[in-house]
């Protein structure tokens, strides 16, 4: 029995589980199939993932956060419940879910999964998220959670949690490569996804082309302040002239310390740039986009994978 076999077999079963595959190994194809079949039976689904870009991948998808009412995890885990009750809308849509497909979940945290079953729990306190059929999709080899000592996440792997130990006995495999067949390439990116790249794959990656200097190559660099340094550098080289916006900050000093937007963005026309928030259900964070013209109001963006152009005015952070 071949993995999506498997998994479709253990869905239409009713069980929780955990699917894992590397990239080009048809997650996101068996999602919607599953989907498919679960709502032939009735089923109410949901699919959700851990960031807006993800959600991207399907035709009706929301973050989990926004699904359970996490926010960004500041509130008690306790109070979460009460939260829930509290908006009729969102204690409603919990309520009518019978699966819930949580993608990308190996960004989801130990806190985070702690959170989503309590706010699941509102359909049915005695029984773990509700009673809800949850099927997590991910590989763990790929982002994991991002730690947020504010908010006193220490971005532990889900799967260190009880509830996860209790929850999923099922986990499947994706082992086949949909998304290419070249074999040296797929033991090549599963080598160095492990950490672990053998001498032969070694000799493979030098032997790829490489792009000339008038390329314009993605850059990995160790800190934020190298990238914004040469981002700054490409900046300076660019025709046109550079406006400058600055943030206004009010409240306490330690959350707007981590906040993850700069106190200085320097834009010409022409400028790559990428969210760092979901602004809508189509403008979200990891979307990347074109500035195209610049005003005192806010930058206009064009965004070509969503044929969105926009100007993008004041965003508000806010802490804890």
């Amino acid at each position: 029995m071949s993995g999506e076999e498997k998994a479709m077999k253990l869905a239409l079963e009713g069980h929780n589980l955990l699917i894992v595959g590397t990239a080009g190994s048809g997650k996101t194809y068996l999602v919607n199939k599953l989907a498919e079949s679960l709502i032939k039976l009735g089923k109410h689904v949901q699919i959700t993932c851990s960031t807006g870009i993800a959600c991207s991948n399907y035709l009706k998808a929301t973050t989990v956060h926004k699904f359970c009412g996490l926010a960004d995890g500041r509130n008690n885990t306790k109070d979460i419940p009460e939260i829930v009750k509290s908006h009729s809308a969102l204690l409603n849509q919990i309520e009518q879910c019978d699966v819930l497909f949580i993608d990308e979940c190996s960004m989801i945290s130990e806190q985070t999964l702690a959170q989503i079953e309590k706010a699941c729990s509102v359909k049915d306190n005695n029984k773990y998220f509700g009673g809800m059929q949850v099927i997590l999709v991910g590989d763990f080899y790929q982002l994991p959670p991002v730690p947020n000592k504010h908010m006193k996440d220490m971005g532990n792997y889900l799967f260190r949690s009880n509830i996860f130990i209790n929850c999923f006995p099922h986990t499947v495999y994706l082992k086949e490569n949909f998304r290419t067949k070249e074999h040296m390439l797929i033991n090549a990116i599963h080598e160095v996804n492990i950490g672990h790249p053998s001498q032969s794959t070694m000799q493979y990656i030098k032997s790829l082309p490489l792009p000339n200097s008038e390329t314009l190559s993605l850059k990995l660099f160790a800190t934020n302040d190298l990238v914004t340094d040469y981002n700054r550098k490409c900046l300076l080289e660019m025709i046109g002239d550079i406006c400058q916006y600055t943030e206004k900050d009010k409240g306490s000093s330690t959350p707007l310390k981590a906040c993850q937007a700069e106190r200085h963005i320097w834009l010409k026309v022409g400028v790559p740039v990428v969210l760092i928030r979901n602004l809508t259900d189509v403008l979200v964070n990891g979307l990347q986009g074109t500035i195209t013209a610049l005003a005192k109001e806010g930058p206009t963006v064009t965004f070509p994978s969503i044929n969105i152009t926009t100007r993008i005015s004041i965003v508000n952070f806010a802490g804890k």
